[in-house]
C-alpha cells in the first residue's frame, strides 16, 4: 500500500486535561466522533508547521498560547483499501482552555485522560495518545 496522505494529530493538554473536538456532521472523514485536533500537511509543509496552522484554525490557539512538549513516533493508518495516511502525533501544553471552533466542529470538552472511554472517539485515537504519552 502505498501513502497517499500525510496528516497531523495534536492533543493539547491544560491542567491535566485534554481537548476532545467533536466532528461535524458535515466533514467527509470521521463526522460525528470525538478527536484531538487534526488535518492534513499541505505539499512542502513541515509536520511542525501543519500542527501549529491546524491548531489555529480548528481552535483559534496561536503559537503564544501552547508549548510543544512531544514529537510522538509517526504511524501507518489505513483509511480504505490501498489507501495509507502516515499520522505524525505531537502533544502540546495550552496556557488556556478557551477555544473558538471553526466550522469543522459542533462541541468541545477539555476532559481527564481516565474518561476518555466514554467518547465516541474516531478509529485509533489511542495509537495517537500511546505516542505521546504521557497524557
Amino acid at each position: 500500500m502505498r501513502i497517499k496522505h500525510k496528516t497531523v494529530t495534536c492533543v493539547i493538554r491544560c491542567r491535566g486535561r485534554i481537548l476532545l473536538l467533536k466532528r461535524a456532521p458535515t466533514v467527509l472523514v470521521n463526522p460525528n466522533l470525538w478527536s484531538a485536533v487534526t488535518g492534513r500537511v499541505e505539499h512542502g509543509q513541515s509536520f511542525e508547521a501543519s500542527a501549529f496552522q491546524e491548531i489555529r484554525e480548528e481552535t483559534g490557539l496561536g503559537k503564544r498560547k501552547l508549548r510543544l512538549v512531544r514529537r510522538g513516533k509517526g504511524f501507518r493508518l489505513r483509511i480504505r483499501r490501498g489507501v495509507v495516511t502516515l499520522v505524525q502525533p505531537f502533544l502540546f501544553d495550552s496556557r488556556t482552555r478557551l477555544v473558538r471552533l471553526n466550522w469543522e466542529h459542533t462541541d468541545s470538552k477539555w476532559v481527564r485522560p481516565v474518561d476518555l472511554h466514554k467518547f465516541k472517539l474516531i478509529p485509533k485515537f489511542n495509537l495517537t495518545l500511546k505516542s505521546v504519552e504521557p497524557v
